[in-house]
């Protein structure tokens, strides 16, 4: 039965045979880590969302139309939607270095788990 969870390294050098985990082993062991990942990576997409719709409000600015006539009505930029929407943009690129740390932390874990038997 070969469920492909581990597979031998080739160490010709030594006396001793190594294995490591597959991806699959990983999935199977810490299922908790993708889930992290694609929580992290949703999160990224709605913070670049969001912070470009506040920038975009903030550009295209509220018309104000005052009780008395004027001859043209009068755009007010508030700088909350542009503050928001920096703020948004940089917990969006926050995310997305998270993201990589943590992928980067799990192909370091397979590499390092390692089981060692004698022949």
């Amino acid at each position: 039965m070969d469920a492909d969870f581990v597979k031998k390294s080739d160490d010709n050098n030594t006396n001793r045979v190594y294995y490591e985990i597959t991806e699959r082993g990983i999935t199977i062991l810490h299922p908790h880590e993708r889930i992290k990942i694609i929580t992290l990576l949703s999160s990224t997409v709605l913070a670049f969302v969001g912070g470009a719709i506040e920038i975009y409000r903030f550009v295209i600015g509220t018309v104000f139309r005052p009780l008395t006539p004027l001859p043209e009505p009068v755009i007010i930029h508030e700088p909350e939607h542009l503050i928001l929407g920096l703020i948004m943009i940089v917990c969006g690129v926050l995310f997305l270095y998270l993201t990589f740390r943590l992928h980067i932390h799990r192909k370091r874990k397979v590499r390092k788990t390692r089981v060692k038997t004698n022949i």
